[in-house]
């Protein structure tokens, strides 16, 4: 008997402890990192039970007649355990799909969670996807490096690098996400006229909440942050989630010697490095030469794709 409920606060405890067993879980589906922006989603993620044994999680948001797993993060789709198997997740989404409809929900968004960040093969869900006749809404390309099979470093990034080593460049981990903040937030409003997602206050609050999981590596010239990077560390994938530069911090190569860093220091104990994606637009729109830089240091494409289906 599969049972499905909405997700309520008593339950926190119980979520948490399920996406730290799960088989493609990660921090970004804890409830303390997807309530840190609850005043700006309508929540309507929810818990499924067999036999009152938890067995699957569906972080979501409701807008109007459309559930989206899930705006406010990178990626979501249904958190399974590891003992479910093709079949029974196919049972799950069956049941999930049924309770969307009996309140009223027309469609569901999904933001796929690459394999990459499982801990064990979990692409049932794009056989749901299919079965379900789903479409493809964004197409994001994530430049990822196997830190285990690396390829080669372009001319062009050794030739930089070797530029950045002309400068007394200090890259450490650092606490000062002001002064990288007011980089990013600079650099963005020149391009895009748009604020970083983030503001500075938000992503201090979540570092607190997951000292482990979130850091800023930062390089200095003569004592001034020229440019950085806030990295989200997961069980076997590191990914820069933020990476700027100011105007000085540009001319001396400064992004590139961070990825060079960080390339060496997780190389040892982590099998990738996501750089993130390129694209504008949910995808129709690809940064040439962002994409360039980083498949310069040996990245390579993955699909990061949103589907959307209709519940008939």
């Amino acid at each position: 008997m599969i049972e499905v409920v909405r997700y309520e606060k008593s339950k926190k405890a119980e979520w948490d402890e399920f996406i730290s067993t799960s088989k493609n879980g990660t921090f970004l589906h804890k409830r303390d990192y997807m309530e840190y922006h609850a005043d700006r989603f309508e929540d309507y993620s929810v818990l499924i039970y067999k036999k009152k044994r938890l067995i699957a999680a569906f972080p979501a948001n409701r807008k109007e007649a459309t559930i989206y797993s899930h705006q406010g993060l990178t990626f979501g789709g249904l958190i399974s355990d590891n003992n479910s198997k093709t079949t029974d997740i196919l049972i799950y989404f069956e049941a999930l799909n049924a309770f969307f409809s009996s309140n009223n929900i027309a469609r569901v968004e999904i933001r796929e969670l690459p394999s990459i960040y499982c801990s064990h093969f979990s692409d049932e869900l794009k056989y749901m996807l299919f079965m379900n006749r789903a479409q493809l809404s964004a197409c994001n390309l994530a430049s990822v490096i196997d830190l285990k099979a690396p390829l080669k470093i372009s001319r062009l990034r050794k030739r930089s690098l070797n530029k950045a080593k002309e400068h007394p460049l200090a890259i450490a981990f650092s606490e000062n996400y002001t002064a990288f903040w007011n980089i990013m937030t600079k650099n963005m409003w020149i391009k895009y006229k748009q604020k970083p997602v983030h503001i500075v206050e938000e992503m201090l609050h979540l570092k607190q909440l997951f000292p482990d999981n979130i850091k800023l590596v930062t390089a200095k010239l003569n004592n001034e942050v020229v440019a950085g990077a806030v990295i989200y560390i997961f069980s076997n994938v590191v990914k820069v989630q933020y990476a700027h530069a100011s105007s000085l911090g540009k001319q001396v190569g400064a992004i590139d010697a961070i990825y060079f860093q960080l390339i060496n220091i997780f190389s040892k104990n982590f099998q990738y490095l996501d750089f993130g994606h390129s694209n504008e637009q949910n995808g129709a729109v690809l940064n040439h030469g962002l994409i360039n830089q980083k498949e310069g240091f040996g990245a390579r494409s993955i699909a990061n794709n949103t589907f959307f289906y209709e519940l008939r």
